[in-house]
């Protein structure tokens, strides 16, 4: 379940199962988002578009927005990347139906071994075990906006 952070232009979204520490938010924008404030978001200190623009560097889709002044994230043609550990990279407008549930993404990452998860269908959110992925998301997002 994701938690709201409630702003005046704009809500900021988390769901922390979903994240991947792959730290854009932070090294982005530190100033609305700062693990060291609580709360950790604070949505009012950047521009909306500085907060979108974050947002949506976002790899895991962890981080979401909604602005009235704003129309929701959409992308072009869905793409799918796979990883060297098994990660799935989504990047793209697509309905995800899991159990029974359909949910509407446009950033995720997921795993072919559900074993290695403790939130299937989606990436472990610890890279502990896998070492530093950023720099793997970073690109894949830099091909993407490329297009």
């Amino acid at each position: 379940m994701a938690k709201q952070y409630t702003g005046e232009k704009i809500n900021v979204y988390f769901e922390p199962k979903r994240c991947v520490h792959a730290a854009e938010c932070v090294r982005g924008l530190g100033k609305v988002f700062d693990v060291d404030q609580r709360p950790w978001v604070q949505p009012d200190n950047a521009s909306v578009e500085d907060v979108i623009k974050v947002i949506e560097r976002c790899p895991s889709g962890a981080l979401t927005y909604e602005s009235p002044l704003y129309e929701r994230e959409t992308h072009g043609q869905t793409r799918v990347t796979y990883g060297d550990d098994g990660e799935i990279f989504m990047y793209g407008d697509f309905d995800l139906v899991h159990n029974g549930e359909v949910i509407h993404l446009n950033r995720a990452i997921f795993t072919s071994d559900v074993s290695n998860t403790d939130n299937p269908p989606f990436y472990s959110k610890s890279f502990s075990k896998q070492g530093d992925k950023a720099q793997f998301y970073k690109k894949i997002q830099d091909e993407e906006n490329d297009n």
